[in-house]
């Protein structure tokens, strides 16, 4: 929709492009490329109310996309962090487990004395309890009674025996609170708080709640607000992105509009990298190349490691005929860390370099590597014509075989397995191979020229020359 509507424009038919244009807004209500176009659009037929509005929707939905993006790198960032941390919680668990086991044997042998102890007390005569005449009412703790209850009948006596006991030892406790100032319903100290004596607990708890000094609570912190959120930045504006898609399809004009606004947002000394980038592309495509090299140029002093601008420079320069300045670019882009776009085209002009220079093992070396990156016909046909000139005739039949199979009607694939058979000493194929090269249409005169004099030399491979012969 994107497209026919950018080819209606271009044709002038414009009610056509707004039709298109604004379908493949309700289409992807989410897609950038499709406001800014739309924007752009009605820019230039003058509805500037109606390009405000999806200026700003393409702005604000790249600034969405930004935050999505800074939201999955953090949650990203936070699993590593998570399973980073999975070690050490393990460990710190295990010494903890150790912990734990060495505090519940504490615990053990300290119940232990205590059962110990209350059955020693248990033991003990009850009656026989004395407090010492000098012990103050705070020194006091008397021992609450224990009394041990069995089931069955029991007899007078025993009953008997236990009531004595227990005045005996009401009346010898009521004498040792009395030397020291204390009755038997409480121990009163000097602020008026009563204790008894029996049951341990407090009789008067409004006037033990005054005695104690007050306790000061410390004020409530407040929290800190929580630190606001920057708005994200996108890595590309929305007219970067439209231009680079627009330098895909080829569609100039609209592109030299979103590079105008683009230009329109900066100063001219804060243009980013990108802009003088996709300007010398768009120059490049439009073979203006002196004004291109210009824009390389100045990318290239905002940013000298960008792989991007030196394989443009080198694609100026091997456009301009100038290879050995192509040659460096080329290499400088291959030796950055970043990958430039389009990494075939890198490969296999570098590749072609390197042969009309007579650098084979590196024109070998590089078509391989193209061969990997995307394999095609070409850069199989670069691998055979290295590895034939290199004396390497296996190698250069099996990438010839490649490149055959991936395009038959390739008249050099046929014209360098003709030469490969010749050397070979296999004389009804390298003739089968000669007569498809010229079936096909064998441009290349020089490599013809190559054919028929290993053809002279070995004696045979020429079709008509043998046909002349038998006959």
């Amino acid at each position: 929709l994107i497209l026919y509507g950018i080819v209606c424009h271009m044709d002038e038919r414009n009610e056509e492009a707004e039709t298109f244009l604004e379908a493949a807004t309700t289409v992807e209500p989410e897609n950038v490329i499709a406001w800014t176009v739309l924007g752009l659009f009605y820019n230039s037929i003058e509805k500037e109310i109606f390009a405000e509005m999806a200026l700003k929707e393409a702005s604000r939905l790249n600034i969405m996309e930004a935050d999505k993006t800074d939201c999955n790198n953090h949650e990203t960032a936070t699993d590593d962090q998570q399973s980073s941390n999975i070690d050490i919680k393990h460990t710190k668990d295990k010494d903890k487990e150790h912990t734990v086991e060495g505090v519940e044997v504490q615990t053990a042998e300290i119940d232990y004395q205590r059962t110990a102890e209350s059955e020693k007390a248990q033991e003990s005569p009850m009656g026989d309890y004395q407090a010492p005449s000098n012990q103050t009412a705070e020194s006091v703790q008397p021992q609450p009674i224990k009394t041990t209850y069995t089931t069955g009948k029991k007899n007078a006596s025993q009953k008997r025996g236990m009531q004595q006991t227990r005045k005996g030892l009401t009346s010898n406790i009521s004498q040792s609170l009395g030397k020291s100032g204390l009755s038997m319903g409480g121990a009163i100290n000097k602020s008026g708080r009563t204790q008894s004596a029996l049951s341990g607990g407090w009789s008067n708890p409004d006037t033990e709640m005054s005695s104690y000094p007050a306790v000061q609570i410390p004020p409530a912190e407040i929290p800190p607000p929580p630190p606001r959120t920057l708005t994200p930045v996108p890595d590309k504006s929305t007219f970067m992105r439209t231009a680079q898609f627009l330098l895909k399809v080829n569609a100039f004009q609209i592109c030299e509009k979103a590079l105008g606004a683009e230009l329109i947002q900066y100063p001219k000394s804060d243009l980013p990298t990108q802009y003088y980038l996709h300007l010398a592309q768009l120059k490049l495509q439009m073979r203006q190349y002196d004004v291109a090299e210009r824009n390389i140029e100045e990318a290239l002093i905002h940013d000298y490691t960008n792989s991007n601008c030196w394989a443009i420079l080198g694609h100026i320069k091997y456009l301009t005929n100038s290879y050995k300045e192509a040659r460096s670019a080329y290499e400088r882009t291959l030796a950055l860390m970043d990958i430039a776009d389009n990494m075939h085209i890198i490969y296999l002009r570098l590749a072609s370099i390197y042969l009309g220079e007579k650098l084979y093992e590196n024109a070998k070396d590089t078509f391989l590597l193209a061969c990997k990156h995307s394999p095609s016909c070409l850069s199989w046909l670069g691998v055979g014509i290295a590895s034939y000139r290199l004396g390497n005739l296996s190698e250069a039949e099996e990438a010839l075989s490649e490149a055959n199979v991936l395009n038959n009607h390739d008249a050099e694939v046929w014209g360098y397995l003709s030469l490969v058979c010749l050397r070979t000493n296999r004389e009804e194929e390298a003739e089968q191979a000669y007569k498809y090269a010229l079936k096909v249409g064998l441009a290349n005169k020089e490599l013809l020229q190559e054919i028929i004099d290993q053809q002279k030399v070995i004696g045979f491979g020429n079709p008509l020359v043998s046909t002349i012969l038998s006959q």
